[in-house]
């Protein structure tokens, strides 16, 4: 028979931090226990984490990692964290709500790479969710799709760096792979050969002649995310591509795909 005579039941909503501060948050979205014992918490205050060897029965110690950016700030204290994964390697994956993807050193004291729409493939810095599966693949859930980041795929000869933050290791497109809902395209545009859709902020087209779909996106040359409107030009046979962040991309029939650096929507 079932024996609950040694069950325990603590309820807590605050807990006192490694500086003596009291740690309250409101909401709690996610929770994980690493291969380290600790018990992660993500929060609207930051992330957390309960001692492996500390009881949460018998303690309200909790740890708030001290771990800085590029700009000397806490992003992990100070951000609402939404999710959160552990990696091969113990390392942590932090969703944020705004801040794309922070990846924390197994030990918690360092800032190992910073991933958002600027330098991968994701398609959203607000990030909802977080997996890892047994070869080491993280699967990111966004607000505007699913991205994926295998850690095992080597970079090309002539990949370039997308950052200028020599501090924080970006990866390389390679890398990533992108899953955008391709449902309920918003735009058509028609060219000669293809016809361009913009569905929910992502881009597909189909070839007229050999009915191939084919995806657009950062991996295949893209420098937006979100694509906000299409539009082809018969003047210069391409496809101008404008985005939610003000970029403007312009994509030939060939396929060859040019920024417009010089022009920016506000």
């Amino acid at each position: 028979p079932f024996d609950d005579t040694d069950d325990r039941f603590v309820h807590r909503d605050s807990w006192v931090n490694q500086d003596g501060q009291t740690f309250k948050p409101n909401n709690i979205y996610n929770m994980l226990q690493d291969t380290q014992g600790r018990v992660w918490i993500c929060t609207d205050l930051g992330l957390a984490y309960f001692p492996g060897s500390t009881s949460f029965t018998e303690s309200n110690e909790i740890i708030q990692p001290t771990v800085f950016d590029g700009n000397g700030e806490n992003p992990l204290t100070t951000q609402l964290i939404s999710a959160i994964c552990e990696d091969s390697h113990e390392q942590l994956w932090i969703g944020t709500e705004g801040l794309g993807v922070y990846v924390l050193s197994s030990n918690a004291d360092e800032i190992v790479a910073h991933y958002t729409t600027e330098n991968s493939s994701m398609p959203s810095n607000s990030i909802l969710s977080l997996a890892c599966d047994a070869s080491g693949v993280i699967y990111i859930g966004s607000s505007e799709g699913i991205a994926c980041y295998d850690n095992q795929t080597l970079p090309s000869e002539d990949n370039t760096r997308r950052d200028n933050d020599e501090e924080l290791d970006m990866g390389h497109m390679q890398q990533w792979r992108l899953h955008y809902s391709y449902r309920s395209p918003a735009e058509i545009a028609l060219s000669p050969n293809r016809v361009y859709a913009n569905s929910k902020g992502a881009l597909l087209s189909l070839d007229l002649k050999t009915d191939e779909l084919e995806y657009w996106t950062k991996s295949s040359g893209l420098t937006g995310s979100i694509v906000q409107h299409i539009a082809y030009d018969e003047a210069t046979k391409q496809l101008i591509i404008g985005y939610q962040d003000g970029r403007v991309d312009l994509l030939a029939d060939d396929g060859s795909i040019r920024q417009m650096p010089d022009i920016s929507l506000s």
